[in-house]
């Protein structure tokens, strides 16, 4: 496979959360920041930025598309959003691919740092 992406690393990614608040809605924590970031990494990789508005659009649709996988309020967890852009087009050498593929995936996921930051590592 040819894809840039695994020639010459075209790709960026973000992370964000979700969580559950105590009157048992679900927010998404600064997801327009996330979006800069990512316009920003794909400046830098050649990328086509992918408009801020879509990025959110898609970030609230897959957030309500895996809303029971969002923990619990009180359970110390979220739903961890990881957003990817990468060049997939068929491409051996060293330019901007001519085709990308956006996609993102969620996992739940627990406290990271349980106990906080300063327990010893």
């Amino acid at each position: 496979m040819g894809a840039t992406a695994l020639h010459y690393g075209q790709s960026c990614f973000e992370g964000l959360k979700a969580f559950c608040h105590e009157d048992g809605e679900v927010y998404v924590f600064r997801p327009d920041e996330n979006a800069k970031r990512m316009q920003s990494s794909c400046r830098r990789t050649m990328m086509p930025e992918l408009p801020t508005e879509r990025f959110l659009e898609a970030i609230q649709e897959v957030v309500r598309d895996n809303i029971e996988y969002v923990p619990p309020y009180g359970s110390g967890g979220a739903l961890y959003i990881r957003p990817l852009l990468f060049g997939s087009g068929p491409r051996i050498g060293l330019q901007p691919a001519d085709e990308y593929t956006f996609l993102i995936m969620v996992i739940p996921v627990g406290d990271y740092y349980k106990g906080g930051l300063s327990s010893p590592v």
